[in-house]
């Protein structure tokens, strides 16, 4: 019974990293798209 403990824990372990590397790949691309907008939309030449 103790081999079902480590594997239901390995599993957990397992799952919040995966939603760490999403998490983390998703903050990622928003940054990258808002330093693209950032630089295709110059709103300057509005001033």
């Amino acid at each position: 019974m103790d081999w079902v403990g480590m594997v239901i824990g390995f599993a957990v372990l397992a799952m919040a990293t995966i939603f760490v590397v999403c998490h983390y790949r998703q903050e990622h691309l928003r940054a990258q798209r808002m330093r693209r907008l950032n630089q295709l939309d110059d709103f300057s030449r509005w001033n």
